[in-house]
């Protein structure tokens, strides 16, 4: 059980409601935070009409990207969508220039798992953790002020901001040349597991349990 967890890569969160802890489904969603993203994934309305009939900087991205036959993710999703990677030299620029293009300035990506990730700027992972961490503690019954330290396990590009917002980061593997840039300017800020696969995940955990708890 957790008190609160994120989806699509910051852009939802959901606490754990105590009255509803019995019922299958004891989590709500935070609509203030989800509501901050409205300039740029725009009417929440039409957050589950498909895409193409979405308002927002976001979604003019997405229907320049669908024009022009790139492959698209957006099962599910109401705050992001996810671009299938073909591997060619020019296809970040290429992106980097449609979100130039119709993302007034409110759009970003990072890449995560052979996938470039496409959301607003008021998302993502170390936004959304601020979020949490900043203004949302009095929700969450079982955090104590003084716990002040935020520790994370990080693998990939799109952890990078969240990794060096926290104060230490655990990582199971090294999953993105920017992560590993980043380990390289800061080794004291992480520590890596020796093992691998679902091991070095259990690793990673265990060492935070053994150091950060009290």
């Amino acid at each position: 059980t957790c008190d609160a967890f994120v989806t699509e890569n910051g852009g939802r969160i959901f606490f754990r409601n105590e009255k509803q802890r019995k019922t299958a489904s004891p989590y709500v969603e935070d609509l203030l935070w989800l509501e901050s993203h409205k300039d740029a994934i725009g009417s929440l309305d039409l957050a589950f009409n498909p895409p193409q009939d979405r308002q927002g900087p976001l979604w003019d991205v997405y229907r320049i990207l669908a024009q022009r036959g790139w492959n698209l993710d957006v099962a599910g999703y109401i705050t992001e969508f996810r671009v299938v990677a073909t591997g060619e030299s020019s296809e970040e620029e290429t992106l980097r220039n449609a979100i130039q293009e119709a993302g007034d300035g409110k759009i970003r990506f990072s890449r995560n798992l052979g996938k470039y990730d496409v959301y607003p700027v008021s998302s993502g992972k170390a936004e959304a953790a601020s979020y949490i961490r900043n203004n949302c503690s009095g929700r969450i019954l079982r955090i104590n002020k003084k716990y002040n330290r935020v520790v994370a396990i990080c693998d990939d590009d799109n952890d990078v901001e969240l990794a060096m917002d926290a104060h230490h980061v655990y990582v199971p593997c090294i999953s993105s040349e920017t992560l590993r840039l980043n380990i390289h300017r800061n080794p004291e800020h992480f520590t890596l597991s020796k093992r691998m696969g679902p091991f070095a995940t259990e690793d990673m955990l265990q060492a935070i349990v053994k150091r950060e708890l009290p």
